[in-house]
């Protein structure tokens, strides 16, 4: 198990960490480039900056559901380098600092070893997963962050919920 300190806790909990499926930016409805840049040097008259950007894998595919695909661990080990490594690069040449977290994919591989590997290799800092939960407990895995998810069918009594344990 990871452990950190209480300001690494209030670094996770006072931004507003936007999750970014670098492959799909400029499309559809998502961010474009331009306005992750505009976002990403936003600043309260005090400094504070109240964006920060995460990585959602390149493609957003599934990375655990993945893994039996692959004939070798290396060919397995080279797609997550790809999804994560790629993504986390393509970020920060449009953002001012280093993506530290990861929010997996549909929270798929919450908690594999050879994922978390991945993320390390890749200098991410945390996991973000689809658990529900918020973070509390000052000494839990930075590599299985629990999340509260926002979707279009989540009802506001889970959010209260969630928000009041």
């Amino acid at each position: 198990m990871v452990h950190y300190s209480h300001a690494v806790a209030q670094e996770i909990q006072d931004d507003c960490n936007i999750f970014l499926w670098a492959e799909m930016m400029g499309r559809d409805s998502f961010l474009t480039w331009k306005e992750v840049v505009y976002m990403s040097n936003m600043a309260y008259p005090d400094g504070i900056k109240p964006f920060t950007f995460g990585s959602h894998s390149f493609s957003h595919q599934f990375l655990f559901g993945r893994k039996a695909g692959f004939t070798t661990m290396s060919e397995y080990n080279s797609f997550l380098d790809y999804e994560l490594g790629i993504s986390k690069s393509l970020i920060e040449t449009y953002t001012p600092v280093d993506v530290k977290v990861l929010a997996l994919p549909y929270g798929d591989g919450a908690g594999d070893t050879d994922i978390i590997a991945a993320a390390q290799r890749n200098g991410y800092k945390f996991v973000r997963t689809s658990l529900n939960g918020a973070i509390k407990d000052p000494d839990m895995d930075l590599y299985c962050i629990p999340s509260l998810p926002m979707l279009d069918v989540t009802e506001p009594d889970e959010i209260g919920y969630y928000l009041n344990n």
